[in-house]
């Protein structure tokens, strides 16, 4: 689960994508990447993780509260750019509004400029070393409330007046609060490429016979 880099230094006057060498020398060209030149950056895995489960009761009403936490390792944001040149209808990504158009904005961006044509986006220049950037790998540590369920069980002497055993009404409220490490308003499980579901309302009714 190793995450590794390239050590991104931006682009240059014509918008080509440039990084720093093993040997400290820069580059904008494929050709003169080696495997020594990119960086270990951590791990997909989390060193830590659990989870704590509180439960409150109150007469016939319950409350749950499920907590999660990974902790301690990286996740590296989807900011793939070549893949847009395989469906001209696909959405652009909201970032594209700032890549580079004219020499100068590399001053102030560091996203590469989008090229419509593929096969001239790919000559011109090296999209993988924005994509495989380390200024893309960010912590994925967070702590997340992943649901609280209500429950109301209907007093014993109403349910055994109908033969029942038991009587439960319950209301879950899904990923209610999210505290993330990153500074970029992503949460890591999307952007592992995890389900993260909505937050969502669930009514569900338990009868014992």
């Amino acid at each position: 689960f190793a995450v590794f880099a390239f050590d991104y230094l931006g682009l240059d006057e014509e918008g080509k994508t440039k990084i720093k060498k093993e040997d400290g020398t820069e580059t904008n060209s494929r050709g003169d990447a080696v495997p020594e030149d990119v960086i270990f950056m951590g791990t997909e895995q989390p060193k830590w993780n659990g989870g704590l489960s509180n439960v409150f009761r109150y007469k016939n009403f319950t409350l749950t509260a499920n907590i999660s936490f990974y902790l301690g390792h990286v996740f590296r944001a989807n900011n793939s750019i070549d893949g847009m040149y395989d469906n001209m209808y696909q959405n652009y990504p909201a970032y594209q509004n700032n890549a580079w158009s004219e020499p100068g904005d590399e001053l102030n961006t560091d996203i590469p400029g989008f090229i419509t044509n593929r096969s001239a986006s790919i000559y011109s220049r090296y999209i993988t070393f924005f994509e495989y950037a380390n200024t893309n790998v960010h912590d994925a540590s967070y702590v997340k409330l992943r649901d609280l369920t209500l429950s109301y069980s209907l007093p014993k002497k109403l349910v055994t007046e109908v033969n029942l055993e038991n009587v439960v009404f319950r209301a879950t409220l899904s990923n209610v609060l999210l505290w993330k490490a990153n500074k970029i308003g992503l949460d890591p499980e999307f952007g592992m490429g995890l389900p993260t579901g909505q937050n969502a309302i669930t009514l569900g009714l338990n009868i014992t016979l």
